[in-house]
């Protein structure tokens, strides 16, 4: 064990071996199946050398009657069919919802593979005049996992042969709102394991509730008393009704997963040298950003020479036009970084230099610049330099994290779910702290098998996943079989009960 001591309290880190990525090992073959203009085949080379253990068989069409994963490769998502956006009022529905209504049994997991972001007032054109792409290994694992977690689920497969982990003897209850107003639609499920199958009980229906109490009074467990128990302390914090909980349940055994409303603090030294970043004088030559085209755009197929190659940018006058919006973007932000360097060059008969909070908070200087960038990819002055490691926020939460790993407090079942990797250079949000509450059987509780069900790979790919797993596994049994019945359950139209879980 490593032991390390910040401001809040003690922790301990865990490092129990045995650990490893999810690897898929079915013995039958998966399907991929077509829904954009590229040829299918172009893709599977990819795959295979990813997963040289499985068989991909391209196929033509989805019957009712397939029982092997099949992966959908699409050229949209489903923001795009919005109101207001480009695919809006289309003929052609939303492919998921084609697929999860004409064959809600089938194993299918989507891929897209249109880099384009759909936007308001674009047209569908606009929208699907994409470039081809390979996708990278971070979309082909995710895709996978998800998909032989999806096959684990609705066929009932041996856990022993998909999981790293051993099944654990608790059972895992979920609730959620999902929806507002009147197609607000509340699940609570139960997922525990049964030998080495996966089993699930919807609580909204009475069979289902009724071999759930069943089970909780063979483990010994009061669940109404330890509900009540529960509503209470929840009612205490906001005087609402239980709309969400995670709870895990064994022999004699109550544990309810609660947030504690704080969080782990950035580093100050970071801070104060953030601040000090804003208010120092920087020669205007050491602001250019057109030299740093590449690092800024961020991707490698678009750098400055690949626009060079394309003919996009030859002086006076380009040989080619941009073929699609991602290569039109490109080529607007490289000459945009072009004009705000001139507008640079422009300042220096009134600056010898300037602080980045007085070049951001003059006003007449940022109308300048917002016709210069025109931000018409939502992307900032501010955001172009975080791009290079420079002026990030000092309140922002992407300060160099202080921990890494699980750690947790053995005294009181505080945790917090870092990283995996040492340290990294962008973190999201400041770490929630979060705790296991036990109502019943404390002496009988162990921590260690769910901080392991939290080390796991595959739910966030290369990293740990805030919650044990087994709640994601109910997750995607939501996803894909409750959300496509008719709901069993329709929540009050009460304005505080309706917030998204």
């Amino acid at each position: 064990m490593l032991s390390y001591t910040p401001s809040l309290f003690s922790f301990t880190k865990s490092v129990r071996n045995g650990i490893t990525p999810f690897t898929p090992v079915l013995s039958d073959c998966g399907r991929l199946y077509f829904y954009e203009p590229y040829d299918l085949t172009t893709y599977v080379t990819e795959f295979r050398n990813h997963f040289p253990q499985l068989t991909f068989q391209t196929i033509d069409a989805i019957t009712t009657d397939c029982e092997v994963p099949t992966l959908i490769f699409e050229d949209c998502e489903a923001k795009a069919f919005q109101e207001e956006m480009p695919l809006f009022g289309c003929k052609d529905e939303d492919p998921h919802h084609v697929f999860y209504r004409q064959f809600p049994s089938v194993t299918k997991q989507f891929i897209n593979v249109n880099g384009n972001e759909p936007r308001k007032g674009d047209s569908p054109n606009e929208y699907l005049d994409y470039e081809f792409e390979i996708p990278n290994e971070y979309q082909v694992k995710v895709s996978l996992n998800q998909l032989f977690l999806k096959d684990l689920i609705l066929r009932g497969r041996d856990v022993s042969k998909r999981l790293t982990l051993a099944p654990v003897p608790l059972v895992f209850v979920h609730r959620e709102n999902r929806g507002r107003g009147n197609k607000a639609v509340r699940y609570e499920v139960a997922a525990y394991f049964e030998g080495n199958v996966i089993r699930f009980l919807d609580l909204n229906k009475p069979i289902e509730r009724e071999a759930f109490y069943e089970k909780m009074d063979s483990l010994g467990v009061d669940w109404d008393d330890c509900y009540d128990r529960l509503l209470a302390w929840y009612k205490k914090l906001n005087d609402e009704d239980l709309t969400t909980y995670d709870v895990a349940v064994g022999p004699g055994l109550f544990v309810n997963i609660e947030d504690t409303h704080e969080a782990l603090l950035y580093e100050y030294d970071e801070i104060l040298r953030r601040l000090d970043e804003y208010n120092q004088a920087y020669a205007l030559d050491d602001l250019k950003l057109a030299p740093h085209y590449d690092v800024v755009m961020g991707d490698p197929a678009l750098s400055e020479s690949m626009l060079w190659m394309r003919g996009y940018i030859q002086k006076p006058k380009p040989l080619a036009k941009p073929k699609n919006r991602k290569h039109r973007d490109a080529v607007d932000l490289y000459y945009a970084l072009q004009k705000y360097d001139t507008f640079l060059d422009e300042l220096k008969s009134r600056y010898d230099s300037i602080t980045f909070r007085d070049l951001t908070g003059d006003q007449i200087l940022m109308e300048r610049i917002r016709t210069i960038f025109d931000y018409k990819s939502g992307r900032g002055l501010r955001e172009l330099y975080k791009a290079m490691g420079r002026f990030a926020g000092d309140r922002e939460g992407d300060v160099i994290p202080v921990y890494q790993g699980i750690w947790y407090n053995p005294n009181d079942l505080r945790f917090v779910v870092g990283n995996v990797n040492s340290i990294e250079p962008v973190q999201a949000r400041a770490y929630p702290v979060r705790q296991f509450t036990v109502y019943q059987g404390m002496d009988n509780f162990d921590i260690l098998p769910l901080l392991d069900a939290m080390s796991v790979k595959f739910v966030r790919l290369n990293q740990y996943t805030v919650s044990p797993y087994y709640f994601h596994l109910i997750d995607i049994y939501i996803d894909n079989v409750l959300a496509h019945q008719k709901p069993s359950v329709i929540a009050t139209s009460d304005e505080s009960d309706m917030e998204d879980a």
